[in-house]
């Protein structure tokens, strides 16, 4: 007797480890989806928030550079709306800019004057801006996808504008 009691305390232990593996199989593959999911969801969330903080970064340069425009008109000197490429020792203006941007060269500033000379928008990039956003701006919504893109060389291509019509930043602030 003790025999089989011993056999069936074996048995109820080893019935109990298949039922602990079998549990162990269901909970193992159901926490490590839900780490997955969670971990793409937060993913998400910090690219998208890092995208918007890129934004608004190329959009306070933007109006940097708007500031400086200022400083040279206010000194008494002209300005036309063009594509701006900062290269060192590449006339007044440039070097102008470069005192105030040192990191600026090889960057591309846009400028937009209504008829009467005032800033109408500027515009920040790291590649050369197209000449026809001097007609029209590039679209915010846009700007922001391809800095969203998984694809570092469509980041580079962004364009970010400030207008001085409505004096916004990306977050809503007044600037």
């Amino acid at each position: 007797m003790a025999d089989q009691a011993k056999v069936q305390q074996l048995m109820d232990a080893d019935e109990k480890a298949r039922k602990r593996v079998k549990r162990l199989a269901v909970i193992i593959p159901v926490v490590l989806i839900i780490l997955l999911v969670g971990g793409w969801f937060l993913l998400g969330v910090m690219w998208n928030y890092t995208a918007h903080s890129q934004m608004e970064s190329r959009v306070s340069k933007a109006h940097s550079f708007a500031n400086v425009v200022h400083e040279w008109q206010d000194r008494g000197n002209d300005v036309e709306s063009g594509i701006y490429h900062v290269d060192a020792g590449d006339g007044e203006f440039n070097k102008f800019v470069e005192y105030y941007f040192g990191d600026a060269e090889g960057e591309w500033f846009g400028l937009v004057l209504d008829d009467d000379g005032e800033i109408e928008y500027t515009m920040y990039s790291r590649k050369e801006i197209p000449e026809e956003y001097l007609q029209t701006p590039p679209d915010f919504d846009e700007q922001n996808k391809l800095l969203r893109s998984h694809f570092f060389f469509k980041k580079k291509q962004v364009i970010a504008v400030w207008t001085s019509e409505d004096d916004w930043m990306p977050d809503g602030s007044e600037s």
